[in-house]
């Protein structure tokens, strides 16, 4: 075998090696890109919970906080 094709064969292998290394990494980013998705899902079913306790704690004052209003006004 010549020395350019010994050459080309090393360069080959080389680019196949190096494409095997790229497949292997896109593989671990989307399968990471899924496991920040479903965090991410999670965050924001969290957030919309705790927002709707939020805003319904204050849609019903408690009587406590009315009658303190009302006291303050009569002072």
């Amino acid at each position: 075998m010549s020395e350019q094709a010994t050459q080309e064969l090393a360069e080959g292998s080389t680019t196949i090696n190096r494409v095997a290394e790229l497949e292997a990494r896109v593989a671990e980013l989307e399968a990471r890109g899924h496991q920040l998705e479903a965090e991410r899902v999670k965050a924001e079913e969290a957030l919309r919970k705790e927002r709707r306790s939020k805003d319904s704690g204050q849609c019903q004052p408690s009587p406590f906080c009315t009658v303190l209003s009302l006291t303050c006004l009569l002072f």
